[in-house]
């Protein structure tokens, strides 16, 4: 897998996600904090750690119950956001909320992809013809019409219950996942699939250019290939 990404600063959009990418295990994690931006990177580590422990010994213990209806890659996003939302209640918010986080898991098992998300940023598969939304447990989308202050509407960690969807579908050979974190989309947004990451974020600032906007690209190739990391941001005011 290769990740990708690129943005600008508007009045809008001021925390862009970070993302970490193990390769050789198909995982990724992508989270945005709000608090102390420093924290994001001891959560992908015990996410990580958490996640990839389970992954490797099936019969480990967890203190969070496996459910039934799921299967094992399923569960274990399962039960390691659930560690995950403990670990930053019990350590930050407890006695006063001082810390959450936007949160996306994702594991790729041959041609499937199992993820489940917390908060932003909008996920959409983009095929050749067309793209289309997968965060189906996210109530609000961008709009065409006008842009809004980037606030987050759920967080990993602010409670001591979580409530979240484990998702998962089908991979075909050149589809891509598309990660967008904007409150305004360009008018031709939907037909801009044959689009690159660069032209992608230069069709939004023409189109709005104080909003501020995101986007993250997820290529399935070759998992042995360095991850291309293009960071751009461009100051608006």
């Amino acid at each position: 897998m290769i990740f990708s990404e690129i943005g600008f600063r508007g009045d809008f959009i001021q925390m862009p996600p970070k993302h970490r990418l193990v390769a050789e295990s198909n995982f990724f994690i992508l989270g945005t904090s709000y608090g102390d931006p420093s924290l994001i990177d001891k959560i992908f580590d015990e996410c990580e750690r958490e996640y990839l422990s389970a992954n490797q010994d099936f019969d480990i213990t967890s203190p969070f119950p496996k459910l039934t209806c799921l299967d094992g890659v399923s569960n274990r996003i399962y039960t390691t956001l659930l560690f995950l939302n403990d670990y930053i209640y019990s350590n930050y918010n407890k006695s006063t909320y001082s810390q959450g986080f936007e949160f996306l898991i994702l594991q790729k098992v041959n041609q499937k992809i199992y993820w489940a998300q917390i908060g932003w940023p909008n996920m959409y598969l983009v095929t050749k013809n067309n793209i289309t939304g997968l965060d189906h447990s996210l109530g609000q989308r961008p709009s065409q019409q006008f842009a809004a202050p980037d606030l987050p509407h759920s967080l990993l960690g602010v409670h001591n219950s979580l409530n979240f969807r484990i998702e998962n579908s089908k991979l075909h050979p050149g589809e891509e996942l598309l990660f967008l974190k904007s409150q305004f989309l360009s008018e031709d947004f939907y037909k801009s699939n044959h689009l690159n990451n660069d032209n992608l974020i230069k069709n939004m600032y023409m189109s709005n250019p104080k909003a501020g906007a995101w986007v993250g690209r997820l290529n399935f190739s070759d998992p042995l290939k360095a991850v291309n990391n293009k960071v751009q941001n461009l100051k608006v005011r």
